[in-house]
């Protein structure tokens, strides 16, 4: 297949990331021949669906505490400091897999990525709740644009092969980079993880489409 894909360079600035300002990057040349599109699958929440500030909202209307996601450093929301008891039920209730919302800029990083690369959603369900993967089917279709050819639930993600990856979890970049170490394991910046050291950390889109096209580019499938 051969595309040609006009680039430019963009500053992105992301709620995903508290907001913090990411230099512009050039990510490509202004047109590329494109032989074989890496695969490339994206972690949901987290990365592309708002999970922690869904939970924060419950969390807010059940208790009256407002926190925000630097006050939660760790992967786990419980683990964190939410109350199981008080927001699990909510999240187990049919319709919050699909109310939670899209971080304002994924849907675009996702049509940008789909001119590059071949893109699943590679996804944890909420296996408590009995219609999270149904919601979640129809949630990255309506939302995102990824149809269910693209996408995969399950919680051994080290098991799906890729060209790169992206994921929250440090636990999951680490282990699927020790079960593909040809691939490129990347680590979505948020404040739960700040203190982890798995895979390559990226900020923003931009760097995650550099890295996309420099797999491209180092495996010849570019022109």
């Amino acid at each position: 297949l051969s595309q040609g894909c006009k680039c430019s360079k963009l500053t992105m600035v992301t709620d995903a990331h508290l907001y913090q300002p990411v230099p512009a990057v050039d990510y490509a040349p202004s047109v590329v021949r494109v032989g074989r599109k890496p695969v490339v699958w994206l972690d949901v929440d987290g990365v592309l669906a708002d999970f922690v500030q869904a939970c924060l909202d419950v969390w807010f209307a059940e208790t009256g505490m407002l926190l925000s996601k630097a006050d939660l450093q760790d992967w786990s929301i419980f683990d964190a400091g939410l109350d199981r008891t008080i927001v699990a039920p909510h999240i187990e209730r049919p319709g919050f897999c699909y109310g939670i919302p899209p971080f304002p800029e994924a849907a675009k990083a996702v049509r940008d990525l789909q001119a590059w690369a071949e893109v699943y959603a590679c996804t944890s369900p909420w296996t408590e709740s009995s219609t999270w993967a149904s919601e979640r089917t129809a949630w990255l279709m309506d939302k995102l644009g990824i149809d269910y050819h693209h996408q995969i639930h399950t919680h051994a993600k080290d098991l799906v092969k890729a060209d790169v990856i992206v994921d929250d979890r440090p636990s999951n970049v680490e282990k699927w980079a020790r079960a593909f170490p040809e691939g490129v394991a990347l680590l979505w910046d948020t404040p739960h993880n700040r203190n982890a050291s798995a895979g390559k950390r990226v900020r923003s889109w931009n760097e995650v489409l550099v890295h996309v096209v420099t797999c491209a580019g180092s495996k010849g499938w570019m022109n």
